[in-house]
């Protein structure tokens, strides 16, 4: 059952797709702009924007939503010991990237941040463990209207899909929207920090807070995989596969000093 808070968000953008003619959907969370394809024998490079549908807003009753002034956002990255990869199905179960994007199952996105002033002043690449391989983005200086729709572009570098019998490649970002500075899970009675992007599931030790983790949703790219056909595959063995940044990795990269206070949870 939805908690009071996202009530109140989803009941705040039917109001707004009655007014501007939009979809509920894609005002209710942040998400990816664009859908790719991924062509078997080569990668796919988009520029692509993550969605910014309204600010952040707490429990039932509370200030009107804060705009968002931060953005992070981390991108998985790695072999499966560093990437979290899962068969979506009922139940989910894991599996082995090798099988699905063949090569050694090493993931790497090219994560590209493109020059953009129109929501945020400041934008950054935040190299990973290998260096000069970033895998993280971070906007700050920013201030967007609460009844508008803004984007923060990026561009990524989709794998080849090798398997014929994936359907769609689910690529899981962790995001969040930060709305106040300075704050964290014992300091923000009204819960309007922040909203964060993504669920627990892979373990993160610091964004645990419970009225400001999702669920069940992330925002996802998806790569369409034009290869999977009845030629290919029968349509009753096609499946989803996801994958995701891990709990290490959300929990390293994703604070933005600034937004974030000592000591986590966050």
């Amino acid at each position: 059952m939805p908690s009071a808070k996202m009530l109140r968000r989803l009941m705040t953008c039917s109001v707004i797709s009655l007014l501007y003619g939009v979809s509920v959907g894609a005002l209710a969370h942040t998400g990816v702009r664009d859908q790719v394809t991924s062509s078997a024998t080569s990668t796919t490079t988009s520029n692509n924007a993550f969605t910014v549908p309204h600010g952040c807003s707490g429990a039932e009753g509370g200030p009107d939503p804060l705009p968002v002034i931060g953005q992070s956002a981390v991108f998985p990255f790695g072999n499966a010991s560093q990437a979290v990869w899962v068969r979506l199905g009922n139940p989910n179960t894991s599996i082995d990237p090798v099988t699905v994007i063949g090569g050694d199952g090493f993931l790497n996105l090219a994560v590209t941040g493109i020059q953009d002033g129109s929501l945020f002043d400041i934008q950054r690449e935040e190299p990973g463990a290998l260096g000069a391989i970033p895998h993280a983005l971070n906007w700050k200086g920013g201030s967007l209207d609460t009844s508008m729709l803004g984007y923060t572009l990026f561009r990524v570098s989709v794998p080849t899909i090798v398997n014929n019998c994936v359907a769609n490649l689910r690529i899981r970002i962790a995001v969040a929207n930060w709305c106040e500075e300075k704050q964290n899970e014992a300091t923000d009675g009204n819960n309007n920090r922040a909203d964060w992007w993504f669920t627990g599931e892979t373990g993160t030790q610091r964004f645990t807070d419970p009225d400001l983790i999702q669920p069940t949703y992330w925002a996802t790219l998806t790569v369409k995989n034009p290869n999977a056909t009845d030629a290919n595959c029968p349509a009753d063995q096609r499946f989803d596969v996801a994958v995701m940044p891990s709990g290490a990795d959300i929990d390293t990269y994703l604070p933005l000093p600034g937004f974030t206070k000592f000591p986590p949870p966050f």
